[in-house]
């Protein structure tokens, strides 16, 4: 997993007292679990407008508020203090994509079949290779899909991996998944039928 930070962009809009003639507002970013996650410093600038405030993909996921202080000077250098309404937004896990394909779906029996599996993760500007991610392969048994014992792996720098089973000759159908962390979400794969 490679973190990867972003600069997003917040409004705001400032009430400032009469006769200001300078004035600056700290920001701060706090997390989920009450830390600060991220701070902005606006300053000479206009009343209202736009700036940044750096988000990183290792944030938890939750309810973020971001709180500002605004200090206003006039002409005499006299500094008054206040907060603006704070406000709030929600960060979720970035998604995964699972996909799989066999080397053959129509095995003998005792055969290895060799399952290509590739994992992306969810980024601003669409999926990509999901690197170093824990994946394993499911069957369908009693209606209920299940883990394949010896099957767990973790994708390459590509986002991908082989995983290997020998088949027991019945017919089964198949999974790939990629298991969530506290990064991101986990995901399935369509499902195959080995014959």
């Amino acid at each position: 997993m490679i973190y990867q930070c972003h600069d997003h962009s917040y409004r705001y809009s400032v009430n400032l007292p009469e006769y200001t003639e300078d004035w600056s507002m700290d920001v701060i970013l706090e997390g989920p679990d009450g830390l600060e996650a991220s701070s902005d410093f606006v300053y000479d600038a206009a009343a209202s407008g736009r700036s940044d405030l750096q988000i990183c993909s290792f944030y938890l996921p939750g309810t973020y508020t971001i709180r500002a202080t605004v200090s206003a000077y006039d002409y005499d250098y006299n500094n008054t203090t206040f907060d603006l309404a704070p406000s709030k937004f929600t960060l979720r896990k970035p998604r995964t994509q699972t996909t799989v394909k066999a080397s053959t779906t129509n095995p003998s029996k005792g055969q290895v079949v060799r399952f290509n599996v590739v994992s992306k993760d969810e980024r601003p500007k669409g999926y990509f290779p999901n690197d170093y991610a824990d994946v394993i392969l499911q069957a369908l048994k009693g209606g209920k899909w299940v883990n394949v014992k010896g099957t767990k792996g973790y994708t390459n720098s590509s986002g991908r991996t082989v995983l290997k089973v020998r088949f027991a000759g019945k017919a089964v159908k198949v999974r790939a998944r990629t298991l969530g962390d506290e990064y991101n979400t986990g995901s399935y794969s369509g499902t195959l039928t080995l014959r």
